[in-house]
């Protein structure tokens, strides 16, 4: 106990809040000071709030993009760049497949993509739908 301090008060913790109360208001104030020293720097930075991000697509791209999710696409004329389009297929896969067409020739079945490392039974089940064979059209 402090000399001069009233023995009430001395006994007393600050306004009932408890034993460490003045120690609990200086954490939760220094928690407030990092929290803000850390925001402020993201928030000059200029990059987009979590708010700004979470916008919807303008119709023109949901368009665009629901054409490109849905395009069938010949294995035994595409590019890797089409071919990696595909869902599941990225692009060193992509690779794989042409590599492949090109040392064994044209696909005779979609099931052949199986063959190509990197390619399984789960992929080519999510792929089945979007990938043909068919023969190239004369003028290709």
């Amino acid at each position: 106990m402090c000399s001069g301090a009233r023995p009430a008060t001395a006994t007393q913790n600050v306004a009932g809040q408890g034993r460490f109360a003045h120690f609990r208001a200086f954490k939760e104030g220094l928690m407030n000071r990092l929290f803000v020293s850390a925001l402020i720097p993201l928030l000059l930075s200029g990059a987009p709030l979590l708010a700004q991000r979470a916008t919807k697509p303008t119709p023109a791209a949901r368009a665009a993009a629901a054409s490109t999710s849905t395009e069938v696409i010949n294995l035994n004329t595409a590019t890797a760049a089409q071919l990696g389009s595909l869902p599941g297929i990225g692009p060193k896969t992509a690779d794989l497949i042409v590599q492949y067409r090109q040392k064994n020739g044209p696909f005779k079945k979609v099931e052949e993509i199986m063959n190509v490392r990197g390619v399984g039974e789960k992929s080519f089940l999510k792929l089945k739908a979007r990938i043909t064979v068919a023969a190239p059209k004369a003028g290709e």
